[in-house]
């Protein structure tokens, strides 16, 4: 796959005890194959294998057949036995021991044409360059793999550098491949060198314009942040939002009792009772809302008071039954039922009967009353 890399701390390591023609021992740690590694893995092993033993400890025929199998794990070394015990001693060669492995490599890729099934894979858009891949970096791995296709079976001929030069130049990006078209000619006539210049110029341009995006939309993004923090100013928390007006804090509010601008508070600004009690019994100078006026007397006493008829009709009287009649004339000569307090019996009187002659009795002493100021007959 073209993901998968060989990384030398996810293998085992063995040691191998080769005995030399002089009867001495020399030791090598190799990897160890595991199924789980593929047939890449496999290749690093037998290439690890070749490189730092055979090579250099100089295999013989029978050497090959005989430390091979210490660098393979439980199954993958009884597949091998199974397949090669039955080879005689007489045939077991280094030649014969490649064409065992390619067997080997065969089983394991679980295909009977490995090599045209990587290659149709490396053609594939699987293997296009990655957006964060260096273009040195995909080129290195799309020849690696057409290399391990070039070991492998199949009725595919072997990749040559200019067809991997070619599959390489097909895995970049479609407009990078149109560009270097147009720019540069066709890509058969350049070389590998002249097509990796131009793939990592282009890759260089790539990386400018997406931090320059980034810059951008980072820009909008704060610039926005800003935008909603500014509008969120001062803006009243939804949850403590007053319930009755909806236009400021709940905290703040004069019907809140916990609040300090509550209109009972004599500190707030919204309190209701005026300037405090008069001089007289109860009035004040501004008894707040529902209150009298300026009257230094009772409540209904004040400049916006009721006028002194309906004070004494709702109150019954202050300075005696008699005061407006004795007001008028002698000062209270005469303290007998007013002519006031007649006026309200007989007006309740007559008018809960029903009597129309009643309410002719009543105007007549209203008027009688008011012509004459208080100093007529009573009512």
């Amino acid at each position: 796959m073209y993901e998968e890399k060989v990384k030398h701390g996810d293998y085992d390591m063995v040691k191998l005890e080769v005995e030399m023609d002089d009867g001495t021992f020399r030791k090598r740690t190799l990897p160890r194959f595991a199924g789980d590694k593929g047939v890449e893995g496999l290749f690093y092993v037998y290439d690890e294998f070749i490189s730092q033993a055979a090579s250099r400890l100089g295999f013989g025929d029978s050497d090959y057949w005989t430390y091979w199998p210490d660098v393979l794990d439980p199954v993958a070394k009884r597949k091998w036995k199974q397949s090669t015990d039955n080879i005689a001693l007489r045939l077991r060669t280094e030649d014969r021991f490649l064409e065992e492995f390619n067997k080997f490599v065969t089983h394991y890729s679980n295909s009977a044409s490995p090599r045209d099934d990587l290659i149709r894979y490396i053609m594939s858009d699987e293997c296009k360059k990655p957006r964060k891949i260096n273009p040195d970096d995909h080129a290195t791995r799309i020849e690696t793999l057409c290399l391990y296709a070039n070991r492998l079976q199949g009725l595919e001929a072997e990749l040559t550098e200019e067809r991997i030069t070619m599959m390489i130049f097909n895995s970049f990006p479609e407009p990078w491949k149109r560009d270097f078209k147009i720019g540069r000619g066709r890509p058969e006539n350049a070389t590998r060198a002249e097509i990796m210049e131009y793939m990592n110029l282009r890759k260089t341009y790539a990386d400018s314009d997406e931090a320059k995006h980034k810059k951008r939309k980072s820009d909008n993004k704060n610039d926005s942040v800003g935008a909603n923090k500014k509008k969120s100013l001062g803006k009243t928390n939804e949850k403590n939002v007053c319930r009755h007006h909806g236009t400021h804090p709940w905290s703040e509010c004069s019907l809140n009792p916990q609040s300090k601008n509550y209109h009972m508070n004599p500190r707030s600004p919204f309190f209701r009772g005026g300037r405090g009690n008069g001089r007289g019994a109860d009035g004040g100078r501004g008894g707040g809302r529902f209150a009298a006026g300026r009257g230094r007397g009772n409540d209904f006493g004040g400049r916006g008071g009721m006028p002194p008829q309906q004070q004494h009709m709702f109150q019954g009287g202050s300075r005696g039954d008699n005061y407006h009649y004795d007001h008028g004339s002698d000062h209270g000569q005469d303290r007998g039922s007013t002519g006031y307090n007649n006026h309200n019996q007989s007006y309740l009187h007559n008018h809960n009967q029903r009597n129309g002659s009643a309410d002719r009795q009543f105007d007549n002493s209203r008027n009688n009353y008011n012509n004459n100021h208080g100093r007529g007959d009573r009512w």
